[in-house]
């Protein structure tokens, strides 16, 4: 699936986040990874998907078991964490390996965002004590300010503040400039 940084999304849109991490370990590290945290904070103006959060071993192409992770969500912050068990992370993050993962889950655009605010996600990735943040996805609402033209069937007279009497035939025009709406 292709990248949704920097497209427009509307109110109300389902949103696809992924987050891979595709770390070299080193033979020669001086000390074994003992712990492995993905954390996510996601858009105010989104609610996550609890459900669609998932986890794929991309080494192996399956899923890994929720038994193998631990999430906790913080509804508040807009954010979650996944943190492996100590007997996975000994399993799959060996000294010389390179252990290959995706994070992926949806979030709804909230009905009520406002439209002059930007959607983002900023993911993280810790690996014992050291963090390692991802870059930055943003998506901007759509700008949609139509006009309205107030005519009668010759477009050329304007009855804007005009009163119009019963039988008079009124037509109103609403343009909108859609060019921008072409990256969503």
């Amino acid at each position: 699936q292709s990248s949704i940084d920097t497209k427009t999304v509307f109110p109300g849109q389902t949103v696809e986040y992924t987050v891979r991490v595709d770390p070299k370990i080193p033979a020669d590290q001086a000390y074994s990874v003992t712990a492995i945290k993905l954390s996510d904070t996601y858009s105010e103006y989104t609610t996550a998907n609890k459900q669609t959060l998932e986890i794929t071993d991309l080494g192996t192409g399956g899923i890994i078991p929720k038994t193998a992770y631990k999430v906790q969500w913080d509804e508040k912050a807009h954010s979650f964490e996944a943190t492996f068990t100590k007997d996975w992370v000994a399993a799959n993050w060996k000294a010389g390996s390179n252990p290959r993962v995706l994070l992926r889950f949806e979030a709804k655009v909230n009905e009520d965002a406002p439209t002059d605010k930007t959607v983002d996600n900023k993911a993280a990735l810790t690996v014992n004590n050291g963090v390692t943040p991802s870059n930055k996805v943003e998506n901007e609402p759509p700008v949609i300010k139509p006009s309205k033209q107030d005519t009668q069937k010759d477009p050329t007279i304007n009855i804007d503040g005009k009163t119009a009497l019963l039988g008079d035939k009124v037509y109103y025009r609403v343009n909108i400039d859609a060019s921008r709406l072409t990256d969503t």
